[in-house]
């Protein structure tokens, strides 16, 4: 397989990681500045998941255009954080 430029793929002592900045009007709604992900060591398996992360980060994107499916992806983010903190903190006290 030829080993041209693959948009987002980044080996990083010795694996692959998949790694793409969000765009600034969407880093409020999605909770991080920039996408990154281990997609394993293997050029070959690696680029196949890079360009499925892409294409559902893509898609993500183009939902979040839509004000309603914004709101609803930030309170889905809000919650899933909230629910770790809990976790955390649960542990903290048991501790």
């Amino acid at each position: 397989m030829s080993q041209e430029k693959i948009p987002h793929v980044h080996k990083d002592r010795g694996r692959y990681y998949y790694r793409r900045k969000v765009p600034a009007d969407f880093q409020d709604v999605v909770g991080v500045k920039e996408w990154r992900e281990p997609v394993g060591e293997s050029y070959t398996d690696a680029v196949r998941q890079v360009l499925k992360l892409t294409e559902e980060h893509d898609k993500l994107l183009s939902r979040l255009q839509n004000p309603e499916h914004r709101r609803d992806h930030q309170t889905a983010v809000r919650r899933d954080s909230e629910a770790r903190q809990t976790v955390k903190n649960a542990a903290d006290d048991a501790a």
